[in-house]
């Protein structure tokens, strides 16, 4: 086994702006490059893009901010994208003894989940239509490989359609937030997960838009995404509140999240110990508290070779954060001064 080898620390510095102005504005920007819902032309990579940008901030507030957003954009309705992203965004509910719609589920989508689904936007009747024992939770939309797909090329309605706003108010009584990210898998993976999934092939109507949007999907570079990937999980960048953290990072037997309270800073570090065959190998993030937005934001990335495990300690005689290996005489993996770390949960 080599020697401790430490890699640098990654502490990420933001600009100080008035209470969520600015995430406003690019969050805005975020969904307005969310196109239409015509599987002929849809994009998968803009939907990825919204859910990751609002996931993170929790139910509360991420409900909020999509009421504030089809406030201030009337016809987002039009871009029926925008249906897929709050289909995604929330979880239908996990039992059928709540408050779930006669129409909610068909005995086949019961079949095949634990939980519920969602009604299908009121929108018409689609084209193509769908099969009669349609398994889709989220239909129109059909989450494979964590990219959402299309099914339908439009719909043809006598009167007026849902909006937007009207099935997001639906949806949230009932549903649950997304727990973690979107992690989408190569576009290979999701052919062949589409085709093995048994209700389409992708020579009918359905396969040829969803190839199309494979391709699309395939042939740029997926649009950023505000979490830090790690492959197993993928860390947030900012999160509005330690449940959602936890969600997000929890990966049974390979995290330890532990809270500290140091100074005037609120910490929560996730500590990542990784399967290997050789040397061991950990991961080490924190997460800094500020009360001015009322948000956790990553100020800290590690990567400690040569160690079992790390523990993150408070040193007060210090005032850092000692990331302990546990084995002495070895050094500390790092000591992080506070005055290091932005943000503070005083201000």
């Amino acid at each position: 086994m080599r020697g401790l080898v430490i890699a640098a620390a990654a502490l990420i510095v933001a600009v100080a702006t008035p209470a969520h102005a600015a995430n406003d504005v690019e969050l805005f920007g975020v969904l307005d490059a969310v196109g239409p819902l015509d599987g002929h032309g849809y994009d998968p990579r803009p939907v990825i893009r919204a859910v990751n940008a609002l996931q993170p901030l929790g139910k509360e507030r991420g409900v909020a901010f999509l009421r504030r957003y089809l406030e201030a954009r009337p016809g987002a309705s039009e871009r029926g994208g925008l249906f897929l992203v709050v289909r995604t965004l929330l979880d239908p509910p996990q039992d059928h003894a709540g408050p779930v719609a006669p129409d909610a589920c068909t005995p086949e989508q019961r079949a095949v989940t634990a939980g519920g689904c969602w009604r299908p936007p009121r929108l018409g009747a689609p084209y193509p239509q769908a099969p009669k024992d349609l398994r889709s939770l989220r239909y129109p939309g059909f989450v494979l490989g964590d990219v959402p797909l299309s099914l339908v090329s439009g719909y043809s309605l006598g009167g007026l359609p849902e909006r937007l706003i009207d099935h997001l108010e639906a949806l949230v009584p009932l549903g649950t937030w997304r727990a973690r990210p979107l992690t989408p898998r190569p576009a290979g993976e999701v052919r062949y997960l589409f085709v093995h999934y048994g209700q389409w092939s992708l020579s009918d109507e359905v396969g040829r838009m969803v190839e199309a949007q494979l391709k699309r999907y395939e042939r740029g570079p997926l649009l950023a995404t505000p979490c830090l990937d790690l492959g197993l999980v993928c860390a947030p960048r900012e999160a509005g509140s330690v449940e959602s953290l936890r969600a997000a990072v929890d990966a049974p037997g390979l995290t330890v999240v532990t809270p500290l309270e140091a100074g005037d800073k609120r910490l929560l570090f996730a500590v990542l110990t990784w399967p290997t065959d050789s040397e061991a190998y950990v991961t080490v993030l924190a997460w800094s508290y500020t009360r001015h937005f009322d948000e956790w934001r990553l100020v800290l990335h590690q990567e400690v070779y040569g160690a079992p495990t790390v523990t993150p300690v408070y040193d007060a005689k210090r005032a850092a954060i000692v990331l302990d290996t546990g084995a002495p005489p070895q050094a500390p993996a790092a000591v992080v001064p506070l005055t290091h770390i932005p943000y503070s949960a005083r201000d």
